[in-house]
């Protein structure tokens, strides 16, 4: 008798032993795979503030909300569509807009249309294609081949610096928040001076 109730002390202080290690928290994994539309080669991650996973690729772009993906692709037809497929960087400013950097042009999210606003340059109405983007408090840098652009969050204004001229630029972010901002003149001309 005194066997059978060391046994089933024993199997009880296991089952409580268990459950303590393992805490409250129970972690659920799924797996994504490109039968459900996940994109079999991905550029670029981000998770945003309001929980959903941004994923691109050179054919799209995809979001995942814990429960299924949404994929956006270009659509010449449509106005707000992505403008291109190849995504470069997706980003977050300072009012939780999430950016796109295509290889056709920068959007930002609309999250009430759930479509993308293109961001145009102010002279000539066309695409800006930024390579990198920067959050600030204000906004967002974008840096394309030959420019730099500050996009104003607040005022919703873009505002360009050496527009064509010969520089190269470069940037380097710690916890996504620019560090260091260096514009080279490759020519050789005056050092460049700007604010951020």
């Amino acid at each position: 008798m005194n066997k059978h109730i060391t046994i089933i002390l024993c199997i009880i202080q296991n089952i409580l032993f268990c459950n303590s290690i393992s805490g409250k928290e129970n972690y659920l994994f799924k797996q994504l795979s490109t039968q459900e539309g996940f994109p079999a080669s991905i550029h670029t991650i981000y998770a945003e503030e309001k929980g959903f996973l941004w994923f691109g690729s050179k054919n799209g772009l995809s979001r995942y909300d814990g429960y299924s993906l949404k994929t956006y692709k270009y659509d010449d037809k449509e106005k707000n569509a992505l403008p291109g497929e190849n995504i470069f960087q997706i980003t977050e400013d300072s009012l939780k807009n999430i950016w796109i950097l295509t290889n056709q042009g920068t959007v930002r999210y609309n999250r009430e249309k759930d479509s993308f606003d293109p961001i145009k340059l102010p002279d000539t109405n066309k695409n800006i294609i930024a390579y990198a983007a920067c959050p600030t408090k204000e906004g967002l840098i974008l840096i394309t081949a030959n420019s730099l652009y500050f996009y104003n969050s607040y005022s919703d204004e873009l505002r360009g610096e050496f527009n064509g001229q010969d520089v190269a630029i470069s940037v380097q972010t710690v916890n996504n928040r620019v560090w260091r901002l260096a514009i080279i003149d490759i020519t050789g001309r005056d050092e460049a001076n700007i604010k951020i």
